[in-house]
């Protein structure tokens, strides 16, 4: 949510978990297309159980978002990851090694190739 002066607050509410996780990456994904509606949004999924961060990803998709997904082969457990993959919602899948430089790539908006692999 944005406080009074516009800037953006993350904020822990007391709500029931939701994909069994609390705090949920579906909530907060949901809630930022409200924030940076202009401006998009990039989602990372990584590495983890079940499939909280699916239905977030799908709702940024909607808008304008960016997403990359942990590869299969660098996951200690490919259920975030597999989830959002399966649906198609990843625009690229990126080995954990790799991550941090492909972040910054993406940050400073030097490359941005749908369905490249790092």
């Amino acid at each position: 949510k944005k406080n009074e002066k516009g800037a953006v607050v993350t904020d822990l509410i007391d709500t029931p978990p939701e994909n069994s996780c609390r705090p949920s990456v579906d909530v907060l994904f949901r809630s930022l297309p409200d924030c940076y509606e202009k401006r998009g949004v990039f989602a990372l999924i990584m590495t983890g159980m079940g499939y909280d961060g699916l239905k977030g990803v799908q709702c940024l998709k909607k808008k304008n978002c960016y997403c990359v997904t942990q590869s299969k082969d660098s996951c200690v457990v490919y259920g975030m990851p597999r989830g959002v993959d399966e649906a198609g919602f990843s625009d690229e899948q990126c080995h954990l090694d790799d991550l941090a430089s492909r972040l910054t790539e993406i940050a400073f908006r030097k490359t941005v190739h749908e369905n490249s692999l790092c």
